[in-house]
């Protein structure tokens, strides 16, 4: 009997067998001491996302399988609380890949894209946000001056 499709709201490190119907809905590399992963942002179509996390030793299997925007089906995958300084999500926990982890299912949910949550000015001049978790801003760079790194 296959197991049914669970809310990404629902993950916890309660349990070890998860299989949920998710979207890209952002992937970027990371580098640390000369080592590459990469990071995603998983959502499902009630709209609550999930930070997920594929590290060296899992990226070759499944760097070229993910895109943004595509659908997919992903099981048995490590669940661990989301202790971030800074957090792409808010969720309470992450998801880590590991050798057991399952990717099917391509393109075959109906997963339409969450808007992105803009914050205002006002709301960050006022403080009027999550401070660890990262937030988007539409802006316009007026210029350059000295830099220094």
């Amino acid at each position: 009997m296959a197991r049914p499709m669970e809310k990404i709201t629902d993950i916890n490190d309660t349990k070890e067998l998860w299989k949920v119907a998710v979207r890209v809905a952002h992937k970027w590399k990371v580098v640390t001491n000369n080592k590459e992963h990469f990071e995603m942002i998983f959502q499902d179509k009630e709209g609550c996302d999930i930070h997920v996390v594929v590290p060296t030793a899992c990226m070759a299997a499944y760097n070229e399988k993910f895109e943004v925007d595509r659908t997919y089906t992903v099981s048995n995958f490590a669940v661990q609380p989301n202790n971030l300084v800074f957090k792409p999500s808010s969720h309470k926990f992450l998801v880590k890949f590991t050798g057991g982890t399952v990717v099917g299912d391509v393109d075959k949910h109906d997963i339409p894209p969450k808007p992105r949550p803009f914050t205002s000015f006002p709301d960050i001049i006022n403080g009027n946000y999550q401070k660890n978790v990262l937030i988007d801003v539409i802006g316009m760079l007026e210029s350059v001056g000295y830099q220094q790194t």
